[in-house]
């Protein structure tokens, strides 16, 4: 005979909104404008290959690319926990720029890694 009330509870999913942010190499911001535009051609039969991003067209599809993030927890003593989310889209991304010398005159920011589910 079971009780009337909850006793356990299972995470059925994540809410992984959250910001990636990193000064503005050459690798992060292609990365960011590919999974924020989403319209990627590669051009060139041999490499060196020419990548053109682009908006998407709406007449073709309206999804942006997925893809997996892996976040690792440390906890005390070594260990860590390793997450993967499965499935998350970017919902917009910045530029900004600042008066200065170095990298940290330019930083670029994704936003909103929200999994399809």
């Amino acid at each position: 005979m079971g009780l009337g009330f909850i006793t356990q509870t299972f995470a059925s999913h994540y809410d992984v909104a959250n910001r990636i942010e990193k000064y503005a190499s050459a690798e992060f911001v292609t990365w960011a404008l590919a999974y924020g535009l989403g319209n990627i051609v590669q051009t060139g039969s041999g490499a060196p290959y020419t990548y053109t991003i682009t908006t998407l067209n709406p007449g073709t599809t309206l999804e942006l690319p997925y893809v997996s993030i892996v976040e690792q927890v440390a906890e005390g003593g070594g260990n860590c926990v390793d997450n993967l989310y499965v499935g998350c889209a970017m919902e917009g991304f910045t530029y900004q720029f600042q008066y200065g010398p170095g990298r940290a005159s330019s930083k670029m920011r994704s936003t909103g890694w929200v999994p399809d589910c």
